[in-house]
């Protein structure tokens, strides 16, 4: 989700509700004859409000398993998970006046912090990312295709060279003039293309790949310039797959620390308020 206009409302609801709850705690933490702990009036209060921001936001988990029911758009949902999730931090902060209490409230206390900080920096990158892969990738292509549009990629080059210089398992070698080209497709760009390419390549960096281009039609003739050109290009698109690889990994990996760790800390805000209640 994007952080933009369409947020205002979420932005100056929650912002309202952040200062009320500073008045409150602020108010709270000043009254000498009431010590504001999570088991005060004020510290349940806060805890409550906390435990419900979190119901809300894991709530889209549920969302997305009923997509076919009549129960509001998406993007409501998810701006809902995002603006409530982070309110929920100074809410759970002034539920123990910035205490943690035992051993358990500390557990619960750290694993709300990651899921809380995953949450901001998988937000972050849904941001930018995005615009980054408009910006930098001209041939973005579906993802879950990426492996079969490489497949491609690599028949095409060697289609190309197979035309200018013969079949690459010829036994008398590539045809008269042909050879730097060949040995340049063997050499370079068909571990490039291959399904486990290297980790490094040459191909990489986009201010090395023109001088490697100039250098290799200086070794061919004229009528071979064309060829060079199209199999730079084609190892160009290979190159923009791989960064859109790195970056799709990028924008959906941070869900397999943010997710888990989310459900357990509304398993532990349970048990925590249980014990609460056990002891009260």
């Amino acid at each position: 989700m994007r952080v933009d206009r369409q947020q205002r409302p979420w932005l100056i609801g929650c912002s309202l509700a952040l200062l009320l709850a500073t008045a409150c705690w602020w108010q709270a933490r000043s009254n000498p004859l009431d010590l504001l702990t999570g088991g005060s009036a004020w510290g349940l209060c806060f805890g409550i409000a906390a435990a419900a921001c979190m119901l809300i936001a894991i709530a889209l988990t549920l969302r997305k398993k009923l997509s076919t029911w009549p129960l509001g758009k998406a993007r409501h949902w998810m701006a809902g998970h995002v603006w409530l999730g982070v309110l929920t931090l100074p809410l759970v902060l002034f539920h123990g006046d910035f205490e943690f209490g035992g051993t358990l409230t500390r557990w619960l206390m750290a694993l709300f912090f990651v899921s809380w900080a995953s949450g901001v920096f998988g937000l972050a990158l849904q941001h930018w990312l995005p615009r980054m892969m408009t910006e930098q990738i001209a041939r973005e292509t579906i993802y879950e295709q990426i492996d079969h549009v490489v497949d491609l990629l690599r028949a095409e080059a060697r289609a190309l060279v197979e035309k200018h210089c013969g079949p690459l398992d010829a036994p008398d070698g590539p045809r008269t003039g042909t050879a730097p080209l060949r040995d340049f497709y063997v050499a370079q760009v068909q571990p490039y293309l291959a399904a486990a390419r290297p980790k490094k390549s040459p191909f990489d960096q986009r201010s090395t790949a023109p001088m490697q281009r100039a250098h290799l039609k200086r070794l061919v003739s004229a009528e071979l310039h064309d060829a060079v050109d199209d199999l730079f290009d084609v190892c160009d698109e290979r190159r923009q797959i791989e960064q859109q690889r790195r970056l799709h990994h990028w924008l959906h990996g941070w869900l397999f620390v943010h997710v888990p760790v989310s459900w357990a800390v509304v398993a532990m805000t349970f048990w925590h308020a249980l014990r609460a209640l056990h002891y009260t």
